[in-house]
């Protein structure tokens, strides 16, 4: 059975679809081809042979590497005894943040360039 070394969660607007695509470009990382599995909090009850089948087509001679990124495994608090009861003292944990100011400014980015206005103020 195959599964992943390191696993990448974070922030939204943190940079993990960036990292996910610079890895994904590595010739010795395998990358799930879904970016955000969602295993270990979403998809939990599919079992572990669904989460498996995302890296089959990995080869572990050729990549030293095999991870996943979803972002929204930080936010459960059942995310991390789920991995530790599949992947133990086998893997990495990557998370990805950023300062509330930074966050704050790309999110009103993002938001604007939906043209989707910030919610009003209450006084």
């Amino acid at each position: 059975m195959i599964l992943p070394n390191f696993i990448i969660c974070g922030a939204q607007r943190a940079g993990t679809t960036s990292l996910f695509h610079y890895l994904k470009a590595h010739p010795q990382v395998y990358m799930a081809p879904t970016k955000e599995v969602h295993f270990f909090d979403l998809n939990y009850e599919k079992g572990i042979d669904w989460y498996e089948k995302h890296f089959r087509s990995s080869n572990p001679e050729k990549h030293k590497a095999i991870g996943e990124v979803s972002p929204f495994y930080m936010y459960l608090h059942e995310v991390p005894e789920r991995i530790y009861r599949h992947l133990p003292d086998r893997s990495w944990y990557i998370y990805k943040i950023i300062p509330p100011v930074i966050y704050g400014i790309k999110a009103m980015a993002f938001l604007l360039s939906y043209r989707i206005p910030p919610a009003k103020q209450r006084s």
